[in-house]
């Protein structure tokens, strides 16, 4: 995933086609919301009740919005986040921390979060790529927060 200090993944402007092309056809596809659409997937040795792989789309353009890939087995993350380039963020804030991720900003607008993950060497099981002009819909609590610094 990191090649040459850089994320190999997804960019976020890949189309719907391309999406399905690289992982297949979904497991499962939903509208929510007003605007978005997830496709859900289970890739590799998943629980069967369980998806690897999030993607959300907006309806009205098709432009894709995130990624999310959940592990079986948390893992560490450290590799993707170098300790210049990421910030940690707590929920609700900083003072009664119930939730923290840490995140770093990619070109293109789009940010990496490990759920879970507030500091080296701590496991997530969950990361999240992505475009940082949603975080207010999506994350409206680090959306503030990253407005704040």
């Amino acid at each position: 995933m990191v090649k040459e200090g850089a994320i190999q993944w997804f960019t976020l402007a890949e189309t719907r086609s391309e999406v399905a092309k690289q992982l297949g056809p979904p497991s499962l596809a939903a509208e929510f919301g007003k605007d978005f659409l997830s496709w859900q997937y289970r890739i590799g040795n998943v629980d069967h009740e369980e998806f690897s792989h999030q993607v959300v789309f907006r309806r009205s353009d098709g432009k894709l919005v995130s990624i999310t890939r959940n592990y079986e087995e948390e893992r560490n993350v450290d590799a993707l986040f170098p300790d210049a380039e990421t910030t940690v963020h707590s929920y609700p804030d900083e003072k009664k921390p119930e939730f923290r991720l840490r995140l770093r900003r990619l070109s293109g607008g789009r940010v990496l979060m490990a759920m879970g993950s507030a500091q080296k060497g701590k496991l997530t099981g969950q990361l999240v790529l992505m475009r940082e002009s949603e975080l207010p819909v999506f994350y409206p609590w680090l959306a503030q927060q990253l407005a704040a610094k």
